[in-house]
């Protein structure tokens, strides 16, 4: 317990020691200079006492709880892939006749990249032309003796089927011609040429690699434990380890459905505007992703402590006493811990030194 001595005391212990008044001015202003050189000489005495009952005391650094704005993010690696890539092939078996494109040439949708020969199949069309015109002639003549009932009904039948089957060939050897034609599935740039005039080509082996570059789509594999949350359209920073300092905000589209057995994460998908074609296929990208924000008291969690399955903080109160402050957690950032109940505004919540006291410890807050 501190002691101490105030000047207040000083009229008693003048009128205590004070002589009759017989004596002169001069000498009860030299007792009173006496008296209070006495006084600072004491109070410095009981300073040092009470220094000495504070060094004793355990000696604690304390945090003053106020609600902070909190965020926790987390990052993954993202695998970044063109949103319209496609392996062009021809769509049936031919030699190479012709390629109209360069490797890394723009291409509109549906502009001819490749001719595959087709000779015989325009053969085969010169003939069923011919075929059908007199196929044709054959008909109408049979439908006129018909109508004048001269002709068998059994020879119109047969030449308009005849008319009709030629009809059909033709289509089909029309609708073969444009299968020899190879053309682009998208707008984009043709990236890559995979055969050379005069080579065989089919429908098994690409012949022309074609990418979209302007929007990119991110997949990531996400651990279990994060579903609950995490949701569709939040936030997504996206930076990349060939473009220091580049960095790219979107969002999540698409949360998967299906946790994979092997490694127990749920896959994510975003996607991208490259308007400047920086981003590739295939590139590696590090995905930031916030999991939780909000307005909270955070503390050390070295601060907290256990009691049995309860858990708890130790305050110190206007007294310098120690109290035990029951609290419930919420996430974990770091090396802190997000508080959800059990603090108020302005509590001391010791941070250092808490494996020092116990409830009811007075303690010395340092600065």
């Amino acid at each position: 317990m501190k002691i101490r001595v105030s000047l207040f005391l000083l009229p008693a212990l003048l009128l205590f020691s004070c002589k009759p008044a017989k004596e002169d001015k001069g000498t009860i202003l030299d007792q009173i200079f006496e008296y209070k050189q006495k006084i600072k000489e004491l109070e410095k005495q009981l300073s040092q006492i009470n220094e000495a009952e504070d060094k004793k005391l355990p000696k604690v650094k304390i945090l003053i709880a106020a609600k902070e704005s909190v965020q926790h993010t987390f990052s993954v690696t993202g695998m970044i892939e063109a949103e319209e890539f496609a392996y062009v092939s021809p769509e049936m078996n031919g030699k190479i006749k012709t390629i109209s494109v360069k490797e890394g040439a723009y291409v509109k949708k549906g502009q001819l990249l490749a001719t595959l020969h087709s000779e015989i199949i325009q053969n085969s069309i010169n003939e069923l032309k011919t075929g059908m015109e007199l196929a044709k002639i054959m008909s109408e003549k049979q439908k006129k003796l018909q109508e004048k009932k001269v002709g068998k009904e059994i020879d119109y039948l047969q030449a308009k089927n005849k008319y009709e089957s030629l009809q059909a060939k033709l289509q089909t050897a029309r609708a073969q011609l444009r299968l020899s034609k190879v053309q682009a599935p998208f707008s984009g740039i043709v990236d890559a040429i995979h055969g050379k005039v005069g080579e065989m080509a089919s429908p098994a082996r690409p012949l022309f690699e074609c990418v979209n570059l302007n929007t990119m789509k991110i997949t990531a594999q996400i651990p279990e434990n994060y579903l609950p949350h995490i949701h569709e359209g939040d936030s997504v920073t996206m930076d990349f380890p060939t473009y220091p300092g580049l960095r790219k905000k979107t969002t999540i589209r698409r949360i998967g459905n299906i946790i994979h057995l092997g490694n127990r994460t749920f896959k994510i998908g975003l996607q991208i505007r490259n308007k400047d074609k920086k981003i590739k296929p295939n590139m590696i990208s590090n995905l930031l992703i916030c999991d939780y924000k909000g307005n909270d008291f955070v503390v050390p969690s070295i601060a907290l402590k256990k009691d049995k399955n309860r858990t708890y903080l130790f305050v110190v109160n206007s007294e310098n006493k120690v109290e035990k402050k029951y609290v419930e957690t919420g996430i974990a950032i770091g090396s802190k811990s997000v508080i959800t109940k059990g603090l108020e505004p302005g509590n001391k919540v010791v941070v250092e030194g808490q494996n020092l006291i116990n409830a009811g410890t007075k303690v010395q807050i340092l600065h």
